[in-house]
Parts: C-alpha cells; structure tokens; sequence
C-alpha cells in the first residue's frame, strides 16, 4: 500500500506488487475511481480514501490523469546526531527540489540538499521512503513522487537558506528540539520521520 496525500487529506491506494515503487505511473486506474478521486479532493471530508487497485486491469494509466513529478531530498544528520530542518511558507519541511533531466534520484537529492542549505560536503546514506503528494500545477493535478535518502553533513559547515527557494530558516535541532517541527509540518514528512525511526514525533 503507498499513501498520497492532498494537503491534510490521504488516500489509501492498495496496489499490485508489482506496481508499487517506481511504476505507479504505469498502474491502471479506471476513470469511475479517478472521478471518486476527484469528488474526494474538492470535498471537505479529511476521513481517509481507501482504493483497491489489486485485480484492476482495465483503464487509463495514471499518468493520463495526473503529471507526474519525480523529486528528491534528505533527512540529514550532523555528527552530534541533530536534524537538518528548513522553514519554507510558513511550515517546517526536509530540503528537497524536483529531479533535473538525466539525473539518478540519488545525485538529485544531495544536490538539492546542498543548495537549499549552503552546504558544501553531503554524504549519502541509505533510501529511507518515497513520498507521494497531489497538487494543482498549471490548472492541472500534479502527483509528485519524492525519494527520501538518509544523509550525513561531515565537520562543521555553516547552514545558508536558499531564499529564492523561499527558505527563510536551515537550522540543526536536537531530537529533544523537535517538538515544533511536529506540530507544525506536512504529513508526508512525518511519515519520512516515522519511517527514518525519528520518535520524538
């Protein structure tokens, strides 16, 4: 099963096994439960939407219904085992940013980390998830694919937040620091945090 969500808002998408990870842009998805979908989304209801998507075989690709958006970002840890947060609008949020064209995911998010936060030296560690998300982009749902990687920033690197990027904080947090950030961030990145093991949550 993945989890996409829509603001606060979580549909439930149970899927064959072989179509969960990379390939749910391949998944076929019959136009009665995208309608469902979007009757969900424009409704004020935040109670979860479940869909079974085992046995379908009939139907648009996903990808005829949504643009698909792959991006990529990190969960980074300092040598003392703090955090790396950004504050971006308003929320609390992990560095991350679209995959360039020709780019591995990997070298995607080490990238993006390095330029939301100034840092000059990321190690990359182990895949923790991947995130999904709708948004409207160009009067258009957009699902967006986030891959999720565990990082190290090695010595002490001074932490500059890309403004242009509207990061107005990059700051290190404790896990006893954290509290904020739970109370005040997106759902997708509390299930980055739950599956990274982070409990202060």
């Amino acid at each position: 099963m993945i989890v996409i969500y829509f603001g606060n808002k979580k549909i439930e998408f149970c899927l064959p096994d072989d179509k969960v990870g990379n390939n749910l842009s391949d998944v076929k998805l019959p136009e009665r439960i995208f309608n469902e979908i979007s009757t969900f989304l424009n409704n004020s209801d935040d109670n979860p939407l479940s869909i079974d998507l085992k046995g379908v075989d009939k139907g648009r690709k996903m990808s005829h219904y949504f643009k698909f958006i792959p991006a990529a970002g990190g969960l980074v840890f300092d040598e003392k085992g703090h955090m790396l947060f950004i504050f971006r609008r308003g929320k609390w949020d992990l560095p991350k940013g679209k995959i360039d064209k020709g780019e591995s995911p990997e070298i995607a998010a080490v990238r993006e980390v390095k330029e939301e936060c100034g840092l000059h030296k990321v190690k990359l560690k182990k895949k923790i998830c991947s995130t999904y998300h709708i948004y409207l982009h160009k009067d258009r749902l957009a699902l967006k694919q986030t891959y999720w990687y565990r990082m190290v920033a090695p010595g002490k690197q001074e932490l500059i937040p890309q403004t242009e990027e509207d990061i107005s904080k990059a700051i290190w947090l404790s896990p006893d620091e954290c509290g904020q950030v739970a109370s005040n961030t997106f759902p997708s990145i509390l299930e980055v945090l739950d599956k990274a093991n982070i409990s202060f949550c």
